[in-house]
């Protein structure tokens, strides 16, 4: 199975294997990144809004302390600006209130958010009936309502200071908890990250050996040719690589060179067959015109 897969990374060209090698390591990287970058985005808008809730019953209180205030300015000093403030102040306590939620359940941070809900609309409904019986000149009306609103906006206050305490330490241990999923989280990104280099160092010395094994080899060989030997193996198969043409191409140069070699050989030993025969040609006819040359001399010394 690895044999397999190796050959098939060595068939792909070596340009190719390097821009893979390289778009699969980025794409790991940019991957991981853009997943830690989401998670830790989304923890920190979680965080964001962990203490919102005690922001808004610091609105609350502040909205409730300046409705306060500038009624009992205008009852002292019947003041126009002190009444337009206590107007502007009275809306906004009311729209803040209107946001207080008002369901029936068992969660107790809950139940005093409608009981303060509660508390604050009759609060703001006493406090504009002081405010119309200032107006209306009514002294005996206004103290007793004002004395009545007085009494419930302690009891607002000390129950948005309860429930902030309580909605604090509950936020608290969230914002505690989500800094611990952000420590969880930047060890899982270390380890993903080790985990892609360590990936990326593998795929790396892969790549490196299809592309230098072959290289070595071929320069092996090619040093036995530089010595004489021409007597060199070559694999059956190749890649389909750079390398793996230029093996193919020396393969094919050795093989031609045996050849010439072989044809050079076979060229010397017939030139050399031939002069040994015409050698011998020669010898015979030498032999043979001395034979001549004694049988005409020897008649003559009979």
């Amino acid at each position: 199975m690895n044999k397999k897969i190796v050959q098939k990374i060595k068939d792909v060209s070596i340009v190719t294997r390097i821009i893979l090698l390289f778009l699969i390591i980025s794409i790991a990287t940019y991957t991981v990144n853009l997943f830690m970058y989401w998670n830790i985005n989304k923890s920190l808008k979680t965080i964001e809004y962990v203490y919102v809730s005690n922001a808004k019953l610091n609105d609350l209180t502040n909205n409730l302390d300046k409705v306060q205030s500038y009624m009992h300015e205008y009852l002292n000093t019947s003041s126009s600006n002190a009444l337009a403030s206590y107007y502007t102040n009275f809306q906004d306590y009311s729209n803040l209130v209107n946001d207080l939620n008002d369901d029936i359940t068992d969660n107790e941070s809950i139940l005093m958010e409608r009981k303060i809900r509660n508390m604050s609309l009759e609060y703001l409904e006493i406090a504009d009936i002081t405010i119309q019986a200032k107006r209306g000149r009514n002294i005996e009306r206004y103290k007793k309502h004002f004395a009545e609103a007085s009494e419930l906006y302690e009891f607002i206050n000390a129950n948005i200071y309860s429930l902030n305490n309580q909605q604090f330490k509950h936020n608290s241990d969230n914002y505690y908890a989500l800094l611990e999923a952000l420590k969880y989280l930047e060890a899982i990104n270390m380890i993903i990250l080790m985990v892609i280099g360590i990936i990326s160092l593998l795929l790396i010395v892969i790549i490196t050996n299809s592309i230098t094994e072959p290289l070595k080899k071929l320069a092996s060989q090619a040093n036995e040719v530089a010595t004489g030997n021409f007597d060199v193996t070559f694999d059956d198969s190749f890649a389909n690589d750079e390398v793996g043409v230029v093996s193919k191409a020396f393969k094919k140069m050795v093989i031609n060179i045996q050849k010439y070699i072989k044809q050079i050989k076979e060229s010397i030993e017939h030139e050399a067959k031939l002069k040994e025969n015409e050698l011998l040609m020669k010898n015979l006819l030498k032999d043979a015109q001395l034979k001549y040359l004694q049988a005409q001399i020897n008649p003559h010394f009979l």
